[in-house]
């Protein structure tokens, strides 16, 4: 099973017009980002679920903010590293690339929480499928979030897209091994063997697309 890396980010400096400064939600706001991005080079040993947990509280807050803060700070912008090749990174005054970079993260996340899941345990197996799914569904919000924005090649269409299929292709997979565990017929298993095997069909047809 395979999971996906998460994409880091620099420190930015939220709101540094007085308009903000004693509001206790823009207070919770500014520490919430300045802990996601302390913690963005421990992404590989902190634990995915509290990973996601943070992004998630962050995400949260910011879609709780009645004004757009780039609105009210020339200097303020985000900046992003693309999952795969760190070394590239794209910076801009947009919360709609905040809330997807966001996104992408939590389907990272959860894509971490479905391979370190333990598939022989009692409901291990319903446990990493629900996982992939909701990786698999995040990566398509990222996507849709970036819609006529301009950001990392991760975040594109076809790379969301294969991302997206690779997820639902490993929660396929789980649902072929429960299978397997319960006994089923082996025509029925045969079954589902044939819909993993179509589904990474997929995501491998999605990865040369986005690798092109």
């Amino acid at each position: 099973m395979l999971s996906v890396p998460e994409k880091k980010t620099a420190a930015a400096e939220l709101f540094r017009d007085r308009h903000f400064f004693n509001s206790a939600f823009f207070t919770d706001l500014r520490e919430a980002r300045a802990s996601l991005s302390a913690a963005s080079s421990q992404t590989t040993t902190q634990d995915p679920s509290a990973r996601r947990a943070l992004l998630l509280r962050y995400h949260r807050l910011l879609a709780s903010a009645r004004d757009d803060p780039c609105a009210f700070d020339d200097n303020l912008s985000f900046t992003w590293n693309d999952a795969f090749r760190p070394h590239l990174k794209r910076t801009a005054a947009s919360i709609r690339f905040e809330k997807a970079a966001l996104v992408f993260n939590v389907g990272a996340a959860s894509s971490r929480i479905a391979v370190d899941v333990d598939r022989v345990a009692e409901g291990g197996i319903k446990a990493a499928c629900g996982e992939f799914q909701r990786a698999a569904g995040a990566f398509r919000a990222a996507a849709e979030l970036m819609d006529r924005e301009e950001g990392t090649v991760d975040m594109g269409p076809e790379a969301a897209a294969m991302l997206e299929r690779l997820m639902l292709a490993q929660a396929q997979e789980c649902c072929f091994e429960r299978a397997l565990a319960a006994g089923t017929s082996p025509a029925a298993c045969s079954k589902v063997a044939k819909q993993v095997r179509f589904a990474m069909l997929l995501a491998c047809s999605s990865s040369m697309l986005a690798l092109h």
